[in-house]
């Protein structure tokens, strides 16, 4: 559902939801963040965080082009800005379920794998279960 990344789904959400529902600054933001780890955080700049942003735009356009989740799309759809869009995104992630598996997987996690069974599986996506060849340097 996302292009490759070092940073997880649930930091891109958590980091994004701080900076368009909390409206840390920047900066602030960066400090924000680098409380979550200390010394085990990966070093993020400004272009990062707004690259956050682009990649969750392009996740939205993919679900709603699926048609797989059908009360969110209609309610995506009365949004007029991309910061009402991510709103609404990162509530619709933060809660949403995956129960096709056992035990159920809770939040954006559980988005992406739903979205991945939805969209055919490993039957339809072999070649995306190994990872890109920029992982393996």
């Amino acid at each position: 559902m996302v292009p490759y990344t070092r940073y997880s789904i649930p930091f891109i959400i958590k980091s994004l939801k701080a900076r368009y529902e909390e409206g840390l600054s920047i900066v602030r933001l960066q400090d924000y963040l680098a409380d979550f780890g200390k010394d085990d955080i990966l070093p993020i700049s400004a272009d990062q965080l707004f690259d956050f942003k682009k990649i969750v735009l392009e996740a939205v356009n993919k679900i709603t082009a699926s048609g797989h989740y059908q009360e969110w799309e209609e309610e995506v759809s009365s949004k007029s800005t991309n910061q009402e869009i991510l709103a609404a995104f990162i509530a619709f992630a933060s809660c949403f379920e995956c129960c096709k598996i056992e035990p159920s997987i809770r939040g954006p996690c559980g988005l992406g794998y739903d979205f991945y069974l939805n969209e055919g599986g490993f039957v339809h996506h072999a070649h995306f279960l190994f990872g890109t060849p920029s992982q393996f340097r």
